[in-house]
């Protein structure tokens, strides 16, 4: 199996010393079945359960799929929350292609009102996003500091409307804040 970048293959192969379920560990972003049939990524809500990704999350190729689509166990209620928030976040970083930019780390909490966050790397500088659930804000945030520990300090504010996330104006913040 080949893989279209090292962070996919990273991801795919990560092994945790504290757990050896890669499921369990909160590090493991990527499901990757044994035959590299598909792709996903995981829902750390206690199972093993991924929501297949088309394309990869760092450097946007198109990633193999399963020609059998029927649904088992392995795969989460298209009508869930965290389903619909991954599919949502995997369109997003699908358009920072287009600056270009790459997702460098995402993270989300349905008990936080599905309050999310997601550090990408544009242009060089890291630029995390954020999007409070209780308030219904996304903050884009640049780093002064180009290695972890990043020195955010606020770029822009971005009121989320009740029409679902607007992804373009998301990826303009993401620009301004980095140039």
């Amino acid at each position: 199996m080949t893989y279209c970048c090292q962070t996919l293959w990273e991801q795919a192969h990560r092994r945790c010393v504290d757990h050896p379920d890669p499921s369990d560990c909160p590090d493991g972003l990527i499901a990757a079945p044994e035959n590299g049939a598909e792709f996903g990524i995981r829902i750390h809500d206690g199972g093993s359960s991924f929501v297949s990704i088309r394309y990869c999350p760092w450097c946007g190729a198109q990633l193999p799929r399963r020609e059998d689509r029927e649904r088992d166990e392995t795969y989460l209620d298209s009508q869930s929350p965290a389903a619909a928030h991954l599919r949502s976040m995997v369109e997003l970083i699908q358009r920072l292609r287009e600056l270009p930019a790459e997702c460098r780390a995402l993270s989300y909490s349905l008990d936080a009102f599905g309050s999310w966050s997601m550090t990408v790397r544009c242009q060089g500088a890291p630029v995390r996003v954020s999007y409070d659930g209780r308030e219904g804000e996304i903050v884009v945030e640049r780093s002064s500091s180009r290695k972890s520990p990043y020195a955010w300090s606020q770029a822009a504010t971005i009121p989320s409307g009740a029409g679902g996330l607007d992804h373009r104006g998301i990826v303009q913040a993401i620009e301004r804040a980095a140039g």
